[in-house]
């Protein structure tokens, strides 16, 4: 089993978001580890948290769409998705929770230019066809008698 099947089995089964910190320098991950450890902390539960070595594990670099020359970076990576947090901006603390909670909040489309989230199209549509679909049964069993 490869280590991008090993990150997707860690987190499909603690069924928890994980957020990956990616560096070629190992002083720079405890760096960035220490500074989010916080974060870890407030996350509990809900996302999981690691560092990987860019070199040692750079399949992961085009697997998420990174750039080995803007190092370091941070992707949560879902069940059924993943995130990159904008790798022009500077990974602090204050960034990443505000990254995190737009994620774990509900389906959102993340716009990396802008590092900004906008609420998914597609799931809105979902929940409006959704909608209908119940008040339509209801009808139906109405106007049926059923109810």
């Amino acid at each position: 089993m490869n280590l991008i099947s090993n990150m997707s089995l860690i987190s499909s089964q603690s069924g928890l978001p994980l957020a990956i910190v990616f560096s070629a320098d190992e002083g720079e991950r405890k760096s960035l580890a220490k500074s989010l450890i916080g974060l870890a902390m407030k996350y509990r539960g809900q996302v999981n948290f690691a560092t990987a070595d860019a070199e040692k594990q750079s399949f992961f670099l085009e697997h998420f769409g990174l750039h080995a020359d803007r190092l370091p970076a941070l992707v949560v990576q879902t069940t059924d998705d993943f995130f990159v947090f904008n790798q022009d901006s500077q990974i602090t603390a204050d960034a990443i929770d505000e990254f995190i909670r737009q994620i774990i909040r509900a389906p959102m489309a993340y716009n990396m230019q802008t590092n900004t989230f906008q609420c998914s199209i597609t799931s809105k549509i979902e929940d409006i066809g959704r909608t209908i679909m119940r008040e339509g049964e209801q009808v139906l069993a109405r106007d049926t008698g059923l109810t």
